[in-house]
């Protein structure tokens, strides 16, 4: 058999790994913020902030204290994590997303 002179030629790469303090976070939505020529986006988490829970007295022991099911909260909106980027990752990332967007809402082809 014979084998073509033409030699493959490897592409570039670059290697991924996770930072020891990566998380992953459920967002309900970002805000943006523009600082010394970079771009900061916040996302956050609409959640419940528990105050306080009202207390009674036991009805066989003075002495003793239980919940009585009464909660006080409120609604918080708790910034989970911020990026900052310049304006040409910020472009990146818009490309990337509206390529997932795209690939989310499109039929797979079969």
């Amino acid at each position: 058999m014979m084998q073509s002179g033409r030699k493959e030629v490897e592409q570039p790469t670059i290697e991924h790994d996770r930072s020891s303090t990566y998380q992953v976070h459920v967002a309900s939505g970002g805000a943006m913020n523009q600082m010394d020529g970079r771009i900061e986006l916040s996302f956050f988490a609409d959640r419940v902030r528990y105050i306080k829970e009202g207390l009674v007295a036991h009805p066989e022991d003075p002495n003793l204290m239980r919940p009585n099911g009464q909660i006080d909260a409120t609604l918080l909106r708790e910034h989970v994590v911020g990026i900052s980027m310049s304006l040409e990752g910020l472009i990146g990332l818009r490309d990337l997303l509206n390529t997932v967007a795209v690939d989310t809402t499109s039929p797979h082809k079969g």
